[in-house]
Protein backbone atom coordinates (compact mmCIF):
# COMPACT_ATOMS: atom_id res chain seq x y z
CA UNK A 1 0.00 0.00 0.00
CA UNK A 2 0.97 3.29 -1.16
CA UNK A 3 3.68 4.85 1.58
CA UNK A 4 2.41 2.73 4.03
CA UNK A 5 4.49 -0.36 5.65
CA UNK A 6 3.40 -3.27 3.51
CA UNK A 7 4.91 -1.90 -0.10
CA UNK A 8 4.07 -3.12 -3.51
CA UNK A 9 6.53 -2.88 -6.56
CA UNK A 10 4.49 -0.53 -7.79
CA UNK A 11 4.78 1.48 -4.35
CA UNK A 12 8.70 1.63 -4.06
CA UNK A 13 8.78 2.70 -7.73
CA UNK A 14 6.27 5.33 -6.90
CA UNK A 15 8.11 6.73 -4.17
CA UNK A 16 11.32 6.77 -5.85
CA UNK A 17 9.55 8.90 -8.68
CA UNK A 18 7.96 11.09 -6.40
CA UNK A 19 11.54 12.43 -5.60
CA UNK A 20 13.19 12.49 -8.93
CA UNK A 21 12.89 10.87 -12.85
CA UNK A 22 14.84 8.10 -13.24
CA UNK A 23 15.68 5.10 -16.28
CA UNK A 24 14.86 1.71 -15.85
CA UNK A 25 18.55 1.20 -14.52
CA UNK A 26 18.61 3.51 -11.96
CA UNK A 27 15.30 2.26 -10.57
CA UNK A 28 16.41 -0.65 -10.54
CA UNK A 29 19.53 0.70 -8.29
CA UNK A 30 17.61 2.79 -6.10
CA UNK A 31 15.81 -0.40 -4.90
CA UNK A 32 19.07 -2.62 -4.44
CA UNK A 33 20.06 0.26 -2.62
CA UNK A 34 17.17 -0.50 -0.18
CA UNK A 35 17.68 -4.37 -0.68
CA UNK A 36 14.55 -4.55 -3.04
CA UNK A 37 15.19 -7.03 -5.69
CA UNK A 38 13.11 -6.78 -8.68
CA UNK A 39 14.25 -8.01 -12.34
CA UNK A 40 14.27 -5.26 -14.97
CA UNK A 41 11.59 -7.26 -16.68
CA UNK A 42 9.26 -6.78 -13.31
CA UNK A 43 9.74 -3.06 -13.58
CA UNK A 44 8.82 -2.66 -17.36
CA UNK A 45 5.58 -4.28 -16.01
CA UNK A 46 4.64 -2.29 -12.96
CA UNK A 47 5.68 1.09 -15.13
CA UNK A 48 3.21 -0.10 -17.86
CA UNK A 49 0.64 -0.49 -15.39
CA UNK A 50 1.56 2.68 -13.17
CA UNK A 51 1.72 4.48 -16.85
CA UNK A 52 -1.92 2.90 -17.53
CA UNK A 53 -3.81 4.72 -14.40
CA UNK A 54 -1.88 8.15 -15.37
CA UNK A 55 0.24 8.18 -12.53
CA UNK A 56 4.18 7.81 -14.30
CA UNK A 57 4.44 9.31 -17.52
CA UNK A 58 7.62 8.29 -19.81
CA UNK A 59 9.72 11.06 -21.59
CA UNK A 60 12.50 9.59 -23.59
CA UNK A 61 13.87 6.99 -21.25
CA UNK A 62 13.13 8.66 -18.39
CA UNK A 63 10.07 8.10 -15.68
CA UNK A 64 8.65 10.55 -13.48
CA UNK A 65 5.30 11.33 -11.65
CA UNK A 66 2.36 12.72 -13.43
CA UNK A 67 2.07 16.26 -12.37
CA UNK A 68 -2.05 15.92 -12.58
CA UNK A 69 -1.61 12.46 -10.55
CA UNK A 70 0.84 14.47 -7.92
CA UNK A 71 -1.79 16.92 -7.41
CA UNK A 72 -4.87 14.90 -6.51
CA UNK A 73 -2.68 13.38 -4.65
CA UNK A 74 -1.46 16.94 -2.82
CA UNK A 75 -5.43 17.91 -2.73
CA UNK A 76 -6.54 14.88 -1.48
CA UNK A 77 -3.93 15.07 1.80
CA UNK A 78 -4.00 19.01 2.30
CA UNK A 79 -8.07 18.37 2.95
CA UNK A 80 -6.73 16.84 6.94
CA UNK A 81 -6.23 19.73 8.88
CA UNK A 82 -3.27 19.50 11.06
CA UNK A 83 -2.92 18.81 14.41
CA UNK A 84 -2.64 21.75 16.89
CA UNK A 85 -3.45 23.07 19.77
CA UNK A 86 -3.18 26.21 21.32
CA UNK A 87 -1.07 27.69 24.23
CA UNK A 88 -1.55 26.23 27.52
CA UNK A 89 -4.22 23.94 25.95
CA UNK A 90 -4.01 20.02 26.48
CA UNK A 91 -5.21 16.69 25.38
CA UNK A 92 -5.38 13.15 26.56
CA UNK A 93 -6.10 9.72 24.95
CA UNK A 94 -6.29 6.15 26.25
CA UNK A 95 -4.99 3.21 23.90
CA UNK A 96 -5.90 -0.58 24.41
CA UNK A 97 -3.40 -1.50 21.94
CA UNK A 98 0.53 -0.45 21.66
CA UNK A 99 0.91 -0.50 18.23
CA UNK A 100 -2.39 2.01 17.57
CA UNK A 101 -0.49 4.32 19.95
CA UNK A 102 2.55 3.96 18.38
CA UNK A 103 1.21 4.66 14.92
CA UNK A 104 -0.91 8.01 16.25
CA UNK A 105 2.03 9.19 18.23
CA UNK A 106 3.96 9.23 15.02
CA UNK A 107 0.75 10.90 13.49
CA UNK A 108 0.85 13.92 15.85
CA UNK A 109 4.35 13.85 16.23
CA UNK A 110 4.53 14.65 12.23
CA UNK A 111 2.14 16.87 12.24
CA UNK A 112 4.25 18.99 15.18
CA UNK A 113 7.51 18.62 13.10
CA UNK A 114 5.76 19.69 9.98
CA UNK A 115 4.62 23.12 12.02
CA UNK A 116 7.87 23.53 13.62
CA UNK A 117 10.21 22.64 10.86
CA UNK A 118 13.89 21.83 11.64
CA UNK A 119 12.96 22.15 15.88
CA UNK A 120 15.47 19.91 17.63
CA UNK A 121 13.60 17.16 19.07
CA UNK A 122 14.04 15.86 22.37
CA UNK A 123 12.95 12.07 24.00
CA UNK A 124 13.27 10.73 27.05
CA UNK A 125 12.12 6.91 27.77
CA UNK A 126 13.72 4.11 30.20
CA UNK A 127 13.61 1.84 27.40
CA UNK A 128 12.76 2.64 24.22
CA UNK A 129 11.20 -0.44 23.11
CA UNK A 130 8.97 0.75 20.26
CA UNK A 131 11.07 -0.88 17.75
CA UNK A 132 10.37 -4.20 19.68
CA UNK A 133 6.32 -3.76 19.15
CA UNK A 134 5.29 -6.14 16.45
CA UNK A 135 5.05 -4.82 13.28
CA UNK A 136 6.57 -1.19 14.18
CA UNK A 137 9.99 -1.89 13.71
CA UNK A 138 10.24 -0.29 10.14
CA UNK A 139 8.28 2.99 11.17
CA UNK A 140 10.48 3.60 14.12
CA UNK A 141 13.64 3.77 11.52
CA UNK A 142 11.51 6.21 8.98
CA UNK A 143 10.94 8.00 11.99
CA UNK A 144 14.82 9.07 13.28
CA UNK A 145 15.52 8.52 9.39
CA UNK A 146 13.69 11.51 8.87
CA UNK A 147 16.14 14.22 11.29
CA UNK A 148 18.60 13.11 9.41
CA UNK A 149 16.98 13.74 5.98
CA UNK A 150 15.96 16.99 7.32
CA UNK A 151 19.18 17.97 8.56
CA UNK A 152 17.35 18.41 12.47
CA UNK A 153 18.97 17.52 15.31
CA UNK A 154 17.08 15.27 17.90
CA UNK A 155 18.69 14.15 21.48
CA UNK A 156 17.92 11.09 23.17
CA UNK A 157 18.04 10.16 26.73
CA UNK A 158 17.73 6.49 27.23
CA UNK A 159 17.36 5.11 31.29
CA UNK A 160 19.22 1.86 30.53
CA UNK A 161 22.57 1.08 29.66
CA UNK A 162 22.14 -2.65 28.39
CA UNK A 163 23.04 -4.15 25.09
CA UNK A 164 19.52 -4.12 24.01
CA UNK A 165 19.61 0.43 24.99
CA UNK A 166 23.17 0.67 23.06
CA UNK A 167 21.97 -1.21 19.96
CA UNK A 168 20.02 1.48 19.05
CA UNK A 169 22.91 3.62 18.62
CA UNK A 170 24.01 1.13 15.88
CA UNK A 171 20.74 0.62 14.10
CA UNK A 172 19.40 4.57 14.32
CA UNK A 173 22.42 6.62 14.12
CA UNK A 174 23.79 9.77 11.97
CA UNK A 175 24.95 12.97 12.31
CA UNK A 176 22.12 14.98 13.85
CA UNK A 177 21.60 12.32 16.71
CA UNK A 178 22.95 12.32 19.96
CA UNK A 179 22.02 9.37 22.56
CA UNK A 180 23.03 9.46 26.21
CA UNK A 181 22.50 6.20 28.43
CA UNK A 182 21.65 6.12 32.03
CA UNK A 183 20.50 3.60 34.86
CA UNK A 184 19.84 7.08 37.04
CA UNK A 185 16.40 7.85 34.96
CA UNK A 186 15.27 11.98 35.65
CA UNK A 187 11.82 10.84 34.98
CA UNK A 188 8.90 8.41 36.09
CA UNK A 189 10.41 4.96 34.45
CA UNK A 190 6.60 4.80 33.22
CA UNK A 191 6.79 7.89 31.26
CA UNK A 192 8.30 8.55 28.15
CA UNK A 193 8.78 12.34 27.38
CA UNK A 194 8.68 14.02 23.91
CA UNK A 195 9.58 17.61 23.61
CA UNK A 196 9.63 20.02 21.02
CA UNK A 197 8.98 23.59 21.16
CA UNK A 198 5.67 24.36 23.23
CA UNK A 199 5.02 20.78 22.78
CA UNK A 200 5.24 18.05 25.31
CA UNK A 201 4.00 14.50 24.40
CA UNK A 202 3.70 12.20 27.51
CA UNK A 203 3.37 8.34 27.12
CA UNK A 204 2.62 6.69 30.00
CA UNK A 205 2.73 2.94 30.77
CA UNK A 206 1.63 0.88 33.37
CA UNK A 207 3.73 -0.07 36.25
CA UNK A 208 3.80 -3.30 35.37
CA UNK A 209 4.95 -3.06 32.25
CA UNK A 210 7.35 -0.51 33.06
CA UNK A 211 9.04 -3.02 36.05
CA UNK A 212 8.61 -6.23 33.55
CA UNK A 213 10.47 -4.25 30.87
CA UNK A 214 13.62 -3.34 33.09
CA UNK A 215 13.30 -7.16 33.54
CA UNK A 216 13.57 -8.22 30.70
CA UNK A 217 16.13 -5.98 29.44
CA UNK A 218 18.30 -6.83 32.24
CA UNK A 219 17.83 -10.78 31.43
CA UNK A 220 17.42 -11.24 27.96
CA UNK A 221 20.50 -12.70 26.19
CA UNK A 222 19.04 -12.29 22.26
CA UNK A 223 16.81 -9.44 21.01
CA UNK A 224 14.81 -12.38 19.24
CA UNK A 225 13.72 -13.67 22.90
CA UNK A 226 13.79 -9.92 24.06
CA UNK A 227 10.85 -9.77 21.28
CA UNK A 228 9.25 -12.77 22.06
CA UNK A 229 8.51 -11.80 26.16
CA UNK A 230 7.89 -8.72 25.14
CA UNK A 231 4.68 -9.19 23.01
CA UNK A 232 2.42 -10.84 25.39
CA UNK A 233 3.87 -8.35 28.02
CA UNK A 234 2.53 -5.49 25.76
CA UNK A 235 -1.05 -6.77 25.16
CA UNK A 236 -1.38 -7.40 28.95
CA UNK A 237 -0.83 -4.70 30.68
CA UNK A 238 -3.81 -2.23 30.63
CA UNK A 239 -4.63 0.96 29.11
CA UNK A 240 -1.42 3.31 27.86
CA UNK A 241 -2.12 7.38 28.18
CA UNK A 242 -0.81 9.56 26.27
CA UNK A 243 -1.04 13.74 27.07
CA UNK A 244 -0.20 16.35 24.53
CA UNK A 245 -0.03 19.70 25.87
CA UNK A 246 1.16 23.24 24.74
CA UNK A 247 3.03 24.71 27.42
CA UNK A 248 5.99 26.64 26.87
CA UNK A 249 7.88 27.41 30.14
CA UNK A 250 7.53 23.82 30.78
CA UNK A 251 8.66 22.54 27.76
CA UNK A 252 12.12 24.52 28.51
CA UNK A 253 12.63 23.02 32.06
CA UNK A 254 11.82 19.97 30.64
CA UNK A 255 14.52 20.36 27.55
CA UNK A 256 16.79 21.60 30.00
CA UNK A 257 16.47 19.09 32.07
CA UNK A 258 16.91 16.19 29.66
CA UNK A 259 20.45 17.95 27.89
CA UNK A 260 22.49 18.17 30.52
CA UNK A 261 24.59 15.37 29.47
CA UNK A 262 24.54 16.63 25.38
CA UNK A 263 26.64 18.66 23.64
CA UNK A 264 24.16 21.02 21.49
CA UNK A 265 26.09 23.01 19.33
CA UNK A 266 25.65 27.13 20.47
CA UNK A 267 24.31 28.42 17.34
CA UNK A 268 21.49 25.67 17.78
CA UNK A 269 20.66 26.67 21.56
CA UNK A 270 20.47 30.34 20.71
CA UNK A 271 18.75 30.02 16.98
CA UNK A 272 15.96 28.05 18.81
CA UNK A 273 15.94 29.55 22.26
CA UNK A 274 15.78 26.00 23.90
CA UNK A 275 16.33 27.19 27.63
Amino acid sequence: MLLGTKKTLHDHIIEALLVESLNVLQIQNHLKDRKILASIQGIYKTLRELISEDIVVKQKKSYLISSVWRNKLSSLVSQRPPFKLSPEEQTLYRFKKIDHLDMFWKHIMTDIQNELKNYPAFHATAHDFWYFVSGRKESQYEYYEEFERNETYVFRLIGGTTLFDKKLKQDYSHDYQQYHFDNDYPFNRRDHLSVIGPYIITTRVSVSLARVTDRLYETCFTEDELAKKLEPEFKKHGTVVMTVEHNEDKAKKLRKKMSADFHIPREVRERFELF
